[in-house]
């Protein structure tokens, strides 16, 4: 159908998402290989998306696309425009997150990585967000605020190792500082 209306940008749109389903439910294991379906969904999402077909899977599978290609700046529009359909959705929040970390955008991270934190309800995917924003405000040299996510990220999730290995380094630093 696609060689006699090339610019039936609805049946692109599903065709790109049929391909991000597919990639997400098979990966590597479907009919298809990984690479391909990721090509033929960004393919297919992007023509629609420029010419004005898009919903908020789109958006999400083109920023998902763009992390995966190590492209965080390419993301970011992305994961915005999925929050302009749905400003509920944790895990866009955490992946904008991610893209603002990757391009150095450290506080615009930790902004979204706490949205992604309020709205979680699995406590082991709230407590590796907090780590995340302490991992953020470590980087900002904000121990303080760190030894704060890092508390919070063990209370959500008692006896994690990875919290429990930065919490352990962040309080022999806050120890140290206080002794210089």
């Amino acid at each position: 159908r696609l060689e006699k209306e090339p610019d039936n940008f609805p049946l692109h749109l599903c065709l790109g998402r049929y391909f991000f389903e597919v990639y997400q439910k098979f990966g590597g294991e479907a009919f298809y290989p990984e690479q391909m379906l990721l090509t033929r969904m960004e393919m297919h999402c992007a023509l629609a998306y420029k010419n004005g077909y898009k919903d908020a899977y789109s958006s999400f599978a083109l920023g998902q696309k763009k992390l995966l290609d190590k492209e965080p700046l390419q993301a970011i529009p992305f994961f915005e425009d999925y929050l302009s359909f749905n400003p509920l959705n944790a895990e866009v929040h955490f992946n904008l997150a991610l893209a603002y970390k990757l391009q150095g955008r450290r506080m615009k991270s930790i902004q979204s990585a706490i949205k992604a934190m309020e709205i979680y309800h699995d406590p082991q995917l709230k407590a590796e967000t907090a780590r995340m924003i302490a991992i953020g405000y470590a980087e900002l040299k904000d121990t303080n605020r760190s030894l704060e996510f890092l508390r919070l990220a063990d209370q959500i999730e008692p006896s994690n190792y990875y919290t429990l290995k930065y919490l352990l380094q962040t309080e022999i630093l806050v120890d140290s500082l206080a002794f210089a």
